[in-house]
């Protein structure tokens, strides 16, 4: 018998970052960024290291991310996460492509990475960026998927 669970997902994304003003001799930090049932976006770090309002210092790699069902009555939101990334080209780590992607979190736990003139990419592929966390963008559900009371069981 498993738990009791609400059919809409949330997101963990498991990070590595460093401080762009000390790229190369910055050590890296674990980072979790998960994100809520209201549209919130948290991060999680030793010490409490990584600070939302200064996120545009960071460059981060994304290592892991998987969704995670919330608790039961939860009602996610759609999301769109801004990311402006470097990635190295020609096989050099010195010579870098910035680009502006996008990423969007959907409550049935899909997630679908864009680049910014709407070309779908593989969401694995910011295991190989440098990004920035910009603004999220949360949006509404035109027609909700489950009501309060709604829940599925999720295998134990």
């Amino acid at each position: 018998m498993g738990k009791r669970v609400s059919p809409h997902q949330g997101f963990r994304f498991q990070m590595q970052c460093t401080d762009s003003n000390w790229f190369g001799a910055a050590a890296k930090w674990p980072v979790t960024m998960s994100t809520g049932p209201d549209g919130s976006i948290v991060f999680e770090s030793e010490r409490n290291w990584f600070d939302y309002d200064a996120r545009h210092k960071y460059m981060c790699t994304f290592e892991h991310f998987f969704p995670f069902h919330f608790e039961c009555g939860e009602i996610a939101k759609p999301m769109r996460i801004e990311l402006m990334c470097t990635r190295p080209t020609m096989g050099s780590p010195f010579i870098t492509r910035r680009e502006k992607l996008h990423l969007m979190l959907f409550p049935g736990g899909e997630q679908l990475l864009q680049t910014d003139p709407g070309v779908d990419i593989s969401p694995w592929t910011l295991r190989d960026r440098y990004c920035f966390i910009g603004k999220a963008v949360v949006g509404q559900l035109i027609k909700p998927e489950a009501d309060d009371s709604e829940c599925v069981e999720k295998e134990a």
